[in-house]
């Protein structure tokens, strides 16, 4: 196995959270990162360290989701490999470890009775620590479970470490309500952390995504990538739906970064809708945006979709693009309700306060004649320049330490007050009228 590389100070911090709890009361600890970024390495770092101490650990999977308690029990038995369990004295416990009632005849128990014979068990083998990976795929009983023990774990030196990948995670999904005491966020490697490897361009190929990393290590010298890997990105890709992996295919032959506007023109698609999908992709991973534009989070995914395209369907991508006619026509056509272009080929902007009282609304294609008429606050100011710079609401969120939602608002606040249908277009009217800069 290739040595961990980064993560010194997100392994050094969970371990003294992992030490502190095992030595105090039970504490619930979560990892969380974008797919490949080495959330369940982390883990197999953590649980190689961990000595003196019962370990248990389990995978939550999507597709036993139905079935309540399967990874907490997983990781119980994990734990307490080795170890006779009294079944009499823990019969509530078979709610959660069935096993425990094969000798006995049936009995029902009421739940909360389980959760109590499952804080007594890890109170009874403690020192204890449980290594849930996936837990976005967790059943609601074992989420619950998890609760219950963090509330009533003062006393119990034990330790549950959750892992969660951010973008199987939205908002809306249960395992958002855990209150974790410690949360530790992987990014991306920076290119110091993949210097050490020797390799020239490593960085600018993987974007620091560990995974990545790993394959070009893999890869060798060679410029192709293996079969398996590549179709494990597709595949991924393919994940996303009909029309993101229409966009991305697309989006692999234009130069970075790009816009909008000629990926609406070469798919033939409601402009409002790709940019829609492209901001959905930047939430995802898979995008981020660049300035007034996109571009690819790896340029390593680019050239796997770009290799993926025969000659001929970039032949065609690129001559629709070419074609001068269709492509004012067609602008025209998916120009955000169908307002005339600017001498740049883009939608004109229309004034922010409307018309005036017995007047025609009318269109401004110059950028010093479409100020903002109402001006953004400080915070709307600072969240501008936050988004230009391509951050997501939930790392604006962190930064600025207040929820997503409230940054939600600010965003669309800002929208309203620039008269703009998206974040690109918001960045791209914020440059123009040098509010970022």
């Amino acid at each position: 196995m290739i040595r961990l590389l980064g993560r010194t100070s997100e392994l050094e911090t969970l371990e003294r959270a992992v030490r502190q709890a095992c030595e105090g009361s039970l504490a619930l600890l979560q990892v969380e990162a974008e797919t490949g970024l080495g959330k369940t390495r982390l883990l197999d770092e953590l649980a190689a360290g961990l000595a003196g101490v019962r370990v248990g650990r389990a995978t939550c999977s999507a597709l036993e989701q139905h079935l309540p308690y399967v990874p907490l029990a997983a990781a119980l038995r994990d734990a307490l490999q080795g170890i006779e369990l009294d079944s009499r004295q823990l019969r509530p416990l078979r709610r959660i470890l069935p096993e425990l009632s094969l000798s006995d005849p049936p009995q029902q128990f009421a739940e909360v009775d389980a959760l109590e014979a499952l804080v007594g068990l890890v109170a009874e083998q403690a020192p204890l620590v449980l290594l849930l990976d996936d837990l976005h795929w967790a059943d609601p009983h074992t989420l619950a479970a998890l609760s219950y023990l963090q509330r009533r774990g003062a006393g119990i030196p034990a330790a549950v470490v959750t892992a969660i990948r951010s973008e199987q995670a939205p908002p809306d999904r249960r395992v958002r309500r855990m209150r974790p005491e410690l949360v530790v966020r992987l990014q991306p490697l920076s290119p110091a952390e993949v210097a050490p490897l020797g390799i020239p361009g490593l960085h600018d190929l993987t974007g620091g995504n560990p995974r990545f990393v790993l394959e070009a290590i893999a890869n060798g010298n060679r410029p192709e990538l293996s079969a398996a890997f590549s179709e494990m990105l597709l595949a991924q890709c393919r994940t996303e739906g009909a029309l993101a992996y229409r966009l991305l295919l697309a989006v692999s032959t234009l130069v970075q970064p790009f816009e909008p506007e000629p990926l609406a023109i070469m798919l033939q698609v409601d402009l409002a809708k790709v940019v829609d999908e492209l901001e959905r992709l930047c939430e995802r991973g898979i995008l981020r945006i660049d300035g007034p534009g996109f571009r690819f989070r790896y340029q390593l995914l680019r050239g796997v979709l770009l290799a993926n395209l025969s000659p001929a369907r970039q032949r065609m991508l690129s001559q629709r693009l070419r074609a001068p006619d269709e492509l004012d026509e067609r602008r025209s056509a998916l120009s955000i309700g169908a307002a005339p272009l600017n001498e740049r080929g883009r939608p004109a902007r229309m004034f922010e306060h409307g018309p005036a009282a017995g007047q025609t609304a009318t269109w401004s294609s110059s950028p010093a004649a479409a100020g903002p008429v109402v001006p953004l606050t400080e915070r709307e100011l600072e969240v501008l320049h936050l988004v230009a710079a391509g951050k997501r609401n939930r790392d604006i969120a962190d930064e600025l330490y207040v929820t997503r939602d409230t940054i939600k608002k600010h965003v669309t606040h800002i929208l309203d007050k620039l008269g703009a249908a998206s974040r690109t277009q918001a960045t791209a009217r914020a440059y123009e009228i040098g509010l970022v800069g």
